[in-house]
């Protein structure tokens, strides 16, 4: 697991004054400035692994303690879409967005299974419905024939949809549950600041190869998360106007959710590879 980001308000402070700068000192746009413009909308396919885990406290109490995969049978690869556009409004700034949803379900039968304070003898089951997108602002450092370096500054959104649902002989904390079910959700939408880079180099005429690091980290109401993104990718451009885009990715999230006198802590993790196509206006 990546290292917890220390400080990182510090950071992102930084990297906005300069690119503020930046901004101000940009000069109008020349002639090649809008040769260089332009709008790329793009889908793809994404096959991940996941690797998540749950704790819920409540009151100070010992935690219900969950792993999505090991314990429910929660779907651990997962075939998933993902939206993606970028625009250079010159040729040093430009606008991102992604967007990538989750739609994943697990059961198990329980026989006297503890899952922390719950204890279950009957049917559990977990549905996954995240979504995770961003949207960023991006500076060109440095362009020339080989290579293309670009500071990336903007809002990484969380928005978990998890759902957990006991159903049979259930006792939570000592005490039995008379109903029979115990049932509890966390939905929650967690805005926090990324910073990261982005890396391209021309492999030639038509291929791109790069890479892009990014860093969430951030509080927002009764929210923290810290976030690590990575992915690697090439991109070949068949057309004038079409393009083929593969890669691999890597992300890793800690969150922790309080509510009233229930905390939530949150592990969350997928790699994987995506394929797509995209179309330049």
């Amino acid at each position: 697991m990546p290292p917890r980001i220390r400080n990182p308000l510090k950071y992102f402070i930084i990297l906005a004054c300069f690119l503020a700068q930046q901004l101000h000192a940009q000069s109008a746009p020349t002639p090649d400035d809008e040769l260089n413009r332009e709008l790329v909308f793009g889908i793809a396919a994404s096959v991940n692994r996941f690797n998540s885990s749950y704790n819920v406290f409540d009151s100070g109490s010992l935690p219900i303690t969950i792993d999505g995969e090991s314990d429910f049978g929660l779907d651990e690869s997962v075939v998933s879409g993902m939206l993606y556009g970028s625009w250079r409004i010159s040729g040093k700034h430009g606008l991102g967005m992604q967007l990538f949803r989750i739609d994943r379900q697990g059961s198990a039968l329980a026989f006297d299974e503890n899952f922390g304070i719950l204890n279950v003898d009957g049917v559990v089951a977990l549905s996954d419905q995240s979504r995770f997108y961003y949207a960023n602002y991006s500076y060109t450092f440095k362009e020339d024939d080989s290579i293309w370096i670009k500071g990336l500054l903007g809002l990484y959104t969380l928005d978990l949809a998890l759902a957990l649902r006991a159903e049979g002989n259930v006792v939570l904390d000592g005490t039995p549950i008379i109903s029979g079910i115990y049932e509890e959700s966390i939905t929650s939408t967690i805005p926090a600041p990324m910073i990261g880079f982005q890396f391209w180099a021309r492999a030639s005429e038509k291929l791109r190869l790069g890479a892009r690091l990014a860093m969430v980290a951030g509080t927002y109401g009764d929210y923290s998360a810290q976030v690590f993104q990575a992915d690697i990718s090439a991109r070949y451009k068949f057309s004038e106007r079409f393009g083929l885009v593969t890669g691999v990715n890597y992300f890793n999230a800690d969150v922790d959710i309080r509510k009233d006198t229930e905390t939530t802590e949150i592990e969350y993790g997928y790699d994987g590879f995506y394929f797509g196509l995209d179309f330049t206006f």
